[in-house]
């Protein structure tokens, strides 16, 4: 999943770098700070895309260039039933 981010991201922001202004939104899920049974894989990747959203913030941050993740929240389904613990 995250090679999809980082190849997006590489395409685009030497144009927006050169003019000195652009957004990125990446889109995770707040799944990353709560604990659920058998999402570990689904956590991790998500968890990557906050990781690598926050890095590419900060080395591009001089350059006018925003990167923010929106994180939305669990929609209950029948996957989720179970409201998961928060950590």
């Amino acid at each position: 999943m995250i090679p999809y981010f980082f190849f997006s991201c590489q395409a685009f922001i030497p144009l927006m770098e050169q003019n000195n202004w652009g957004r990125i939104i990446n889109i995770s899920s707040n799944v990353c700070w709560t604990v659920a049974p058998k999402v570990t894989h689904y956590t991790a990747a998500k968890m990557g895309v906050i990781g690598f959203t926050r890095a590419l913030a900060t080395e591009v941050a001089d350059s006018g260039v925003t990167v923010n993740a929106i994180a939305p929240g669990l929609v209950r389904t029948q996957y989720f039933s179970v409201k998961p613990k928060i950590v």
